[in-house]
């Protein structure tokens, strides 16, 4: 940014205000999932996080793009867009916003895939992937439950049907929206998007996320985890072999070797003594993060051994899905594969689990569709481009 554009507005400093207040705190933000944006005085520009970034690391000089709004509002008028084929059109809304972007040769990271939508919306924007939200946006009855939930509270927030990451996501929040519009003259403060997230919205960064806080601690009362916590019994010995049989069968299938993990957890303990833990595993991927970090839901193994991984694998491929990267092996815990960042996987891996049993609560889980996982594989998974 330009020293003298970053004086004349407040923007970038909200900005950064707003990601720090809300990227430090587990209960809303799990590593880089989010994002946040803030518009000039004037409307004509929009600050917004910048994608693979995270929200607690971001600084006046780093994380964030800045972008023309009308440049961006401009991909959602244009109506040639719906003409191409899903992956030609992602690519060329990418390319579009890397070119509505005005702060010229400064870094040529991309701006979040979601930047459509942020334009739409008012002045400040928090979008996070909270547990207790997404336990509701992830159920089948969970828009009926929000709507119970929050029956007798000021703000009601809005719901809003699944969109493929980016643009599709973009034109459910735009139709949202405007059909609030119609009926109130107003566009709404606060959205749960369905196997998604959170977003929240207004002229003022403090109100914007109190109101995310806010509902996100509505939804965690709101909820029964019938599982309390419980020790964590490791048997370094069956965990060691656990190691070694998981990461053999992948090797087997994949040709790879890959490096396996063991993360004994309270939460997890529980978990897998519950009667439906196997059933809930065995539903399909319920968020892009599952996807994107995990590379889909985590694997149940009555016992690790390699042959049984192996065909438990191979289904999973012949299903058009991936080899997963977390393994929960019955009464000896998590198991996660690879390097990077194998706490945030690990989170991941524990948050999704913990979605999945909230929802039987409310109708069972409500999983992404075949076509919807393709997409998230595609796209999502195969670029650095993450929310």
């Amino acid at each position: 940014m330009a020293a003298n554009d970053m004086k004349r507005d407040k923007a970038p400093a909200q900005l950064v205000k707003m990601s720090r207040a809300v990227g430090g705190n587990p209960a809303l933000v799990l590593g880089t999932f989010g994002n946040t944006s803030a518009k000039t005085r004037d409307g004509g520009s929009m600050y917004i996080k910048a994608s693979g970034t995270e929200l607690k690391a971001m600084t006046m000089s780093k994380g964030f793009r800045r972008l023309s709004v009308d440049s961006v509002l401009t991909i959602m008028k244009d109506r040639s867009l719906g003409r191409l084929g899903v992956y030609a059109r992602e690519a060329e809304v990418t390319r579009r916003l890397l070119e509505a972007c005005n702060d010229r040769g400064v870094t040529r990271v991309r701006p979040s895939i979601e930047s459509c939508f942020h334009a739409m919306l008012d002045r400040y924007v928090v979008h996070l992937h909270p547990v207790a939200v997404l336990a509701y946006a992830c159920a089948k009855n969970g828009r009926a439950a929000i709507e119970s939930l929050f029956a007798n509270q000021k703000c009601r927030p809005i719901w809003v049907d699944f969109g493929n990451p980016g643009y599709g996501l973009a034109v459910q929040v735009r139709r949202a929206v405007d059909s609030y519009a119609e009926r109130f003259g107003t566009i709404p403060s606060a959205m749960v998007l369905q196997n998604h997230g959170l977003v929240t919205t207004s002229a003022s960064a403090d109100t914007a996320v109190r109101l995310a806080r806010r509902i996100v601690r509505l939804c965690s009362a709101g909820l029964k985890d019938r599982a309390a916590p419980m020790a964590a019994a490791v048997n370094k010995q069956n965990a060691a072999q656990a190691c070694l049989e998981i990461g053999g069968a992948i090797g087997e299938v994949s040709g790879k070797k890959v490096r396996v993990h063991h993360f004994p957890d309270k939460h997890i303990a529980a978990f897998m003594k519950r009667s439906n833990a196997r059933a809930l595993c065995s539903k399909p991927a319920i968020t892009p993060d599952e996807l994107i970090y995990i590379d889909g839901p985590v694997m149940w193994l009555e016992k690790s051994d390699t042959q049984l991984v192996v065909r438990q694998i191979e289904r999973r491929l012949s299903c058009g899905q991936l080899i997963p990267r977390a393994f929960l092996v019955r009464d000896v815990g998590l198991f996660v594969t690879g390097d990077g960042n194998i706490d945030l996987a690990r989170d991941v891996a524990c948050a999704c689990l913990m979605i999945r049993a909230f929802a039987t609560d409310m109708g069972g889980i409500r999983a992404l569709n075949k076509s919807q996982r393709a997409f998230i594989n595609t796209i999502a998974n195969k670029t650095t481009n993450s929310p």
